[in-house]
């Protein structure tokens, strides 16, 4: 209860923060959001189980190359453009997977979701490093763990929203909505 007392103490003492950890929640949901929609479509497309396992790979890959120089930037430019201009840039790429249709554009699909990961690698360590501007000294370690975990809750939730979307109203659908969830978190990030 007393964690529970400290976590909720510490958003709303830090508006800003608060807001940060809710645009940060929103994209690592959308990170998965299209997940199933995704694996779905390489399937169909390719037939080949191998390919859509490969969607889980760019997922991650170039996240883990670009995250250093992500890393440096957070720290030399000005976070609030960096956080926002990541979800914006993402949210205008994952237009693309409405023109991955069929085997001969599957591709685009692959590319998305490399550039989608490249994005997240310029937006999730600047998030970490915005938090002692934005909580109290005492909050800090609270706020860490609150982004810390959110990660693993957040791809769970967003894989598991984006499977029944696409379940239920398809997988066009769920390409429309993506770009919203990123527009979403960029608007949130804006107001910090």
């Amino acid at each position: 209860m007393h964690r529970i007392h400290s976590i909720v103490g510490t958003l709303r003492r830090n508006p800003d923060f608060s807001r940060l950890y809710l645009a940060l929640l929103i994209a690592f949901a959308a990170d998965w959001f299209a997940t199933v929609a995704l694996i779905d479509l390489v399937l169909e497309t390719t037939d080949s189980t191998a390919a859509a396992s490969l969607i889980l790979v760019l997922q991650m890959a170039p996240f883990l190359v670009a995250t250093p120089v992500a890393g440096m930037l957070a720290d030399r430019f000005d976070r609030r453009v960096l956080l926002t201009g990541a979800n914006l840039a993402r949210g205008v790429v994952c237009i693309g997977l409405l023109f991955a249709v069929d085997a001969e554009t599957v591709w685009i699909a692959f590319a998305v979701v490399a550039l989608l990961a490249f994005g997240a690698a310029f937006f999730e360590p600047t998030v970490s490093a915005s938090l002692p501007n934005l909580v109290d000294r005492a909050d800090l370690p609270t706020a860490n763990a609150l982004v810390g975990s959110a990660w693993g809750t957040m791809v769970a939730f967003g894989a598991a929203i984006g499977g029944v979307v696409t379940a239920t109203v398809g997988r066009e659908v769920t390409f429309l909505l993506y770009p919203l969830l990123f527009f979403a978190s960029a608007a949130l990030v804006w107001t910090v």
